[in-house]
């Protein structure tokens, strides 16, 4: 009975998570196709500094537009568009912020999240894919940011077989390195921190929900994701 229970309220969780996903990345299209073409084009040097994970790639991908705005920073109306890239270019991502990726391959700037996928294989060859995400998990856990990053993202852009394992890898790496998943999760936009919040709340076992709030009780009082996770505590007036 309680296995059945349990996997109703992840089942609702998924789909919360789901819909809140596809709100932002809708908002984040929204944005991007009111966004200037008039700035001059040009090429910044790259750095190859850092470079992403095997087996997943994030790639421009925007429904909306055949080619992508490249800025000069995360604030689009303080930005000059340095580039533009085609949908389906990989490029490299190096850091992200509020709803923004930084990338150095095979530009350099800034671009939206809501304009790029990341694929960690297809997902009729499933196995390919658990294998790409274990990756992922495995240099989550070891404090790879990028890597962190880059699961969070791929979780809530794959498809339905794609999103449960990566769901998966996130439920076990907010068991090992909560603290971690917590820093990730403050620079993410509010939409995606409320769905994986959601998730680990309706799928974590109690001892790992415990675990979980102890890493919490040590943020700062600002952190987006202590604060969301309280006010979701809260009983209703």
């Amino acid at each position: 009975m309680q296995s059945n229970i349990r996997h109703t309220l992840k089942t609702v969780a998924l789909l919360m998570f789901g819909a809140a996903i596809a709100q932002f990345l809708t908002n984040c299209r929204a944005v991007s196709n009111q966004s200037s073409d008039q700035a001059s084009s040009t090429t910044v040097e790259n750095s190859t500094d850092e470079v992403q994970p095997t087996g997943c790639v994030t790639s421009i991908n925007d429904p909306a537009a055949p080619v992508t705005n490249i800025y000069s920073n995360p604030e689009e109306q303080s930005s000059e568009v340095l580039d533009e890239l085609p949908n389906n270019t990989e490029i490299t991502v190096v850091g992200s912020q509020n709803g923004w990726l930084q990338i150095n391959l095979p530009v350099a700037g800034w671009v939206f999240l809501g304009s790029t996928t990341v694929s960690c294989g297809d997902t009729a060859a499933i196995q390919t894919v658990v294998s790409n995400v274990d990756l992922l998990k495995e240099k989550a856990i070891g404090g790879d940011r990028l890597a962190a990053d880059m699961l969070i993202r791929y979780a809530f852009q794959a498809d339905s077989a794609g999103a449960e394992v990566a769901l998966g890898a996130i439920m076990e790496w907010a068991q090992t390195n909560p603290e971690l998943l917590i820093s990730v999760l403050d620079e993410q936009p509010q939409s995606v921190r409320n769905g994986v919040l959601s998730l680990l709340k309706f799928s974590l076992s109690s001892e790992a929900q415990s675990t979980f709030e102890a890493a919490l009780t040590k943020q700062s009082s600002d952190s987006p994701t202590a604060q969301t996770w309280q006010q979701d505590d809260r009983p209703s007036p």
